[in-house]
């Protein structure tokens, strides 16, 4: 490729089939400069690798941006560079570009990181002036940390008011074009990050919300403002059961295609270092009646074990708690985690962390909040990979892209944010 293919301010170098962005910032985020290169290189068949120090931390929004138009983040180290999925040193930033990724994901946070829980809900709305946005994300917040949204935008940093209505009208006037939105909220111990796509299809308006926040229990929405206000022992709630009871709302009262949710890691304010992310433990999920009846599932067939339906009998939704038994479970044979590997042998071995609380140096409540006990990991795996079997052989490509640490579907840097 000739130096002028691409002719962005934020290009510094290129490559054959790639483009090198460098940013030496704390914090890299997704400014609309970004997102305009991003959206640059997509349509142009080319790949954006963006190069920072091994301190540097990104956005949630930008390494889905990133990740879903083909991209990289790849770190200097010393006088090479790595790839930060991938344990290959590389001489040249096109090495590391194309360097496999860590065949092993480590399953404890980093001592600089905190438990996440991390949340992807997909609804269909009837394509109508009363067609409302931002009610998932509304809902969702509330449930699972007492606060409401504070701010929304098409890039960061989201500067304006949180206000339903002023973001449905932004979707509704860029369709058919799908629309990219983020937003923020202040939660208890730290950040709360929201990304929003929204797709016209021929059934309606597709709504996919995805959310990450740090995992701390639920309580009086003052202690969100106030970290010294008492706490009411009554109030709270375990992450867990809070998400799963989410979801069980949710379907009922919307229209919902498919949501999961996931233990995972990163930072308090909802950015991510540079390593390998932690290898993520489902928590629950729900697969709507939409895609139960194309499917073809008899619900008598697939209830139990963790398993409920929601909604009429006839076509009903299903709703899976991962977490049914899953502390004493110890299964002894566990099926296939994400990305192929094996949930058993990303919990034994590790790429800087292994096997337990107790062997990872890190204080033990920490390891206890991300679930990252080998059994009581393994057991919410074996379960979701029995819900996938029961759902049948088309199961798993109707869940592809909810891993939060795999490349979404619907590149997001590909459409027009202006």
């Amino acid at each position: 490729m000739d130096q002028g293919t691409i002719a962005h301010p934020l290009v510094d170098a290129v490559g054959t089939g790639f483009v090198v962005t460098e940013s030496d910032a704390r914090v890299v985020d997704l400014s609309s400069a970004r997102s305009g290169l991003l959206r640059e290189t997509a349509s142009a068949g080319l790949a954006t690798v963006l190069l920072t120090p091994a301190t540097s931390r990104v956005t949630v929004a930008l390494l889905t941006a990133l990740r879903g138009a083909g991209g990289t983040w790849v770190v200097r180290v010393g006088e090479a560079y790595r790839a930060v999925d991938s344990d290959t040193v590389a001489g040249t930033v096109g090495e590391a570009w194309i360097a496999e990724p860590a065949p092993v994901r480590r399953v404890l946070p980093a001592p600089d990181e905190v438990p996440w829980t991390e949340c992807s809900v997909s609804v269909l709305h009837r394509a109508t002036e009363g067609a409302v946005l931002g009610r998932v994300t509304e809902e969702l917040l509330e449930a699972l940390a007492g606060v409401a949204p504070a701010a929304w935008g098409l890039v960061e940093p989201a500067s304006l008011s949180w206000d339903t209505a002023a973001l449905t009208a932004a979707a509704r006037r860029r369709a058919p074009a799908p629309t990219h939105l983020q937003a923020v909220a202040v939660v208890p111990g730290g950040t709360a990050s929201v990304r929003i796509r929204v797709t016209r299809t021929d059934q309606g308006v597709l709504e996919e919300t995805r959310l990450a926040l740090p995992r701390d229990v639920l309580v009086s929405p003052n202690a969100a403002v106030d970290p010294d206000a008492t706490v009411d022992p009554d109030a709270v709630v375990d992450p867990d059961t809070a998400v799963v009871a989410v979801f069980r709302d949710l379907a009922r009262r919307h229209r919902v295609l498919l949501a999961t949710a996931w233990r995972t890691a990163g930072h308090p304010d909802a950015t991510l270092g540079a390593r390998p992310r932690v290898l993520p433990v489902p928590l629950g999920a729900v697969v709507g009646a939409r895609a139960v009846r194309d499917l073809g599932v008899d619900p008598r067939s697939v209830v139990g074990d963790g398993i409920e339906t929601v909604g009429p009998s006839r076509v009903p939704s299903f709703v899976l708690d991962t977490g049914v038994a899953a502390a004493v479970d110890e299964p002894t044979d566990v099926e296939a985690g994400p990305e192929g590997s094996t949930a058993s042998a990303a919990l034994t071995g590790s790429t800087g962390s292994t096997g337990s609380a107790s062997s990872s140096g890190m204080a033990g409540s920490a390891a206890d909040a991300l679930g990252a006990r080998p059994a009581e990991a393994q057991a919410r795996w074996a379960r979701f990979h029995g819900f996938l079997t029961r759902l049948g052989p088309l199961a798993p490509g109707l869940l592809d892209g909810q891993d939060p640490t795999g490349v979404p579907r619907g590149g997001d840097g590909a459409e027009d944010r202006s």
